[in-house]
This record gives structure tokens, sequence and C-alpha cells, in this order.
């Protein structure tokens, strides 16, 4: 997939962003963080309906949090985590959850939001962070999703319906 690469943190980062009035899909691996240039169509199409959303996604501990923690700074905005395990309280180990010194610097949404043993679908999430991006935008912020869970993910810019 042919990508832009942009090394963390980088003032050329926030000029793409701020290039571009589509939605942003950024993935990061390594320290690095990569501009998807060519999502998928299906994807792309949901992507040009919505307003300005930014997604910062890649596996466990490779620096996503490092990356937003930088990106909501630099735009005054907040976080909402993109996580499934990272939503319920407790759940530290294993999920290279922000520590408190982190989570203190940048406001976070869905973060320890949930108790372990309450059920939580995607049909949830989706729901729940539709109606944060509509709170963002109702206060001129633009909505940052940092997480690795991509059917959470996908369920927020994605046509997904669920019964």
């Amino acid at each position: 997939m042919p990508y832009l690469e942009v090394m963390i943190p980088s003032t050329t980062i926030f000029e793409i962003l701020f290039d571009d009035e589509t939605p942003t899909i950024i993935t990061v691996n390594n320290e690095k963080a990569y501009l998807l240039t060519n999502i998928s169509l299906d994807i792309r199409d949901e992507l040009n309906k919505m307003d300005k959303v930014i997604i910062i996604t890649g596996p466990t501990a490779v620096g996503k949090t490092k990356c937003s923690l930088s990106i909501a700074e630099r735009l005054k905005t907040e976080i909402i985590n993109g996580d499934a395990y990272q939503i319920y309280k407790g759940m530290d180990v294993g999920t290279a959850k922000p520590t408190k010194e982190e989570l203190s610097k940048i406001k976070h949404h869905l973060m320890d939001y949930l108790d372990p043993l309450e059920n939580f679908s995607v049909a949830d999430y989706q729901k729940i962070v539709r109606t944060k991006i509509e709170e963002f935008k109702n206060n001129n912020l633009i909505p940052l999703i940092v997480g690795g869970s991509g059917l959470y993910l996908e369920s927020v810019i994605c046509n997904y319906t669920f019964d």
C-alpha cells in the first residue's frame, strides 16, 4: 500500500493533516507514522462523506500514544480511545495503556470507561464514538481517534449497521 512516511515528532505531519479537508488515517509502526494514501475505495467513499476525523492506528506498543499526544497538543484537541481493551478499567497489562502522566496531558475519552464484567459491543462503541464526534464538532475540536482495534475503528468510519 503506498504511503507517505513521516518521522515522529515532525511539523510535516501537521502540514499534511491540514492540506486535505478529507479525514486522515495514520498508522504507526516502530516510531514512524505512515499517512495512508491508497485507502480502499469503499472506505475512502465513507471517509469523504465525513467531517475531519483523524485516526491513528497500528499494533500495540509502536508509538501511537506518543504520536497522538503530539498531534492533540498541536491541534488543541482531545483523544478518543480506539482500543477494545483500554476501554476497560484495570486492563493495563498488555494493552500499552497511556500512563497517568500521559493521560493528564490531554483529555482522553473512553479510557478506563467500563468495568470488565460489563457487556460492550462494536455496535455500542460505534454509537458512543459517533456521538463523541458530533460533540467534538460542536466544540470546534477535530476528533482524534487512537487505537489498534480495526473493527472498532471501521465501525465508526464505515457504514456498518447493527441490528
